[in-house]
């Protein structure tokens, strides 16, 4: 099959679509790019219960994808299941990744998926290796910080936070996190300024408006 034919089942988002063409042995005979891209497109247009009907069927019939494929076919299933809060599948998915193929992102990811399942030393414990793998990217940089925070060491967050500031110096999340650090460490002045350049970037920071205004309250 080629795009056309594809879209044309694809482009109303019915079950009888999906249907169809998981039903159509020419699809199945299509190129493992197009299988993919079609998997993506589904994606990328937030129909995740049809993305992953694909991919699980795309397992069910043993298609024979080559090593790089297979991966990128495991990494969006992976992505799907932490993008709709189904983060325990969504680690287990990552896991399944680390065993065979161990990067910095998959390590983060799993690590936001450990987060938000409150199991924030497993979460350090992931991004501190993705931070090994690469300590230039912003995002792991917080996310080291973060969950140094959680887990009571927010002297040991400041560098990390300060380090992500470097490398994006727009990141609100981050001056958020390093503001919610400083205020632990009771260093009033730099926390108010962090908050401060939190909400310059991102006005609907409440957790930041919440931290300013508790440093109001001690000084006044």
């Amino acid at each position: 099959m080629n795009w056309n034919e594809i879209k044309e089942l694809l482009v109303v988002p019915s079950i009888d679509g999906i249907d169809k063409l998981l039903a159509n042995q020419a699809f199945w005979t299509s190129p493992e790019e197009v299988i993919f891209s079609t998997t993506s497109y589904l994606y990328k247009n937030k129909r995740f219960n049809d993305a992953i009907r694909l991919i699980e069927a795309t397992r069910k019939l043993n298609c024979p994808l080559s090593v790089g494929m297979n991966l990128q076919f495991c990494y969006l299933r992976a992505d799907i299941l932490l993008d709709t809060g189904n983060h325990e599948a969504a680690a287990a998915a990552y896991d399944e990744i680390i065993a065979t193929s161990s990067t910095e992102v998959a390590l983060a990811n799993r690590a936001l998926a450990k987060w938000e399942m409150n199991l924030y030393a497993e979460a350090l414990e992931d991004y501190l290796q993705a931070y090994k793998m690469n300590a230039s990217n912003p995002i792991v940089c917080r996310g080291v910080g973060e969950m140094m925070i959680k887990t009571g060491n927010s002297k040991g967050a400041v560098p990390f936070l300060q380090k992500a500031l470097q490398l994006d110096q727009e990141y609100s999340q981050a001056y958020t996190a390093l503001g919610v650090a400083l205020f632990n460490c009771e260093e009033w002045v730099d926390a108010y300024e962090s908050f401060r350049e939190a909400i310059k970037r991102n006005p609907c920071d409440q957790k930041a408006r919440m931290g300013i205004q508790k440093i109001d309250s001690f000084l006044e």
